[in-house]
């Protein structure tokens, strides 16, 4: 889920129980987007990440910080922050989202 404590968590469905945390060095308002095998969503950070949440297990404790989002774009849209969910065209692989403009 997004928070506003510039954090994506990531929770097992099942139970609730925490999995990974990742930092994105701003607020996640929009929705996730699950392609893949990956987490895709924009950040207050100015840049959309995408995360490989096929590895992520049970065994991962809920105390430790995983660390920045493997795939980081750079900021796309100049000094703007994404407000909304990503979208993909799976014919083209092309991304789509909004800005905070």
């Amino acid at each position: 889920s997004g928070s506003n404590d510039n954090h994506l968590h990531v929770f097992r469905e099942t139970d609730g129980v925490p999995l990974a945390r990742y930092d994105t060095g701003g607020d996640i308002k929009g929705p996730i987007l699950l392609h893949l095998g990956y987490a895709i969503f924009g950040s207050w950070s100015h840049h959309v990440y995408a995360i490989d949440i096929r590895h992520l297990s049970e065994v991962t404790p809920p105390e430790v910080e995983t660390g920045p989002p493997k795939y980081k774009w750079p900021p796309i849209m100049g000094d703007n922050k994404f407000m909304s969910g990503v979208a993909v065209d799976p014919a083209t692989d092309l991304l789509y989202t909004g800005g905070h403009d």
